[in-house]
């Protein structure tokens, strides 16, 4: 059985699917790094409250999986929150690759 690749919101520990198109956000981000997130910032804002700043934290692509991750910091009215655009058949999978390149990065 094969998994549709698809656009999920990693927030709160929860993965909400999104059927956003990737191609478009991965030629936002060279544009404008925050451009992404504001394609789903209503869907965020839906979930925790009015956004009141926002920042690229880290980006991540498996040429070989397919698996893209961009991981925006959301400073909202009770402190800050990650928030990961993750696109994936496996969004699971593509987040521990994403934690394991940060570890070798530092």
């Amino acid at each position: 059985m094969t998994t549709k690749r698809r656009l999920y919101i990693y927030l709160l520990d929860r993965f909400i699917p999104s059927d956003l198109p990737i191609g478009e956000l991965i030629e936002l981000i060279d544009e404008d790094p925050i451009a992404p997130f504001n394609m789903v910032k209503a869907i965020v804002e839906d979930e925790i409250g009015h956004i009141q700043d926002v920042r690229l934290y880290g980006r991540y692509f498996d040429p070989s999986e397919m698996d893209v991750v961009i991981e925006y910091l959301i400073k909202v009215s009770f402190g800050e929150v990650s928030v990961k655009l993750i696109y994936s058949e496996d969004p699971r999978r593509a987040l521990l690759k994403y934690y394991a390149s940060e570890r070798r990065a530092r």
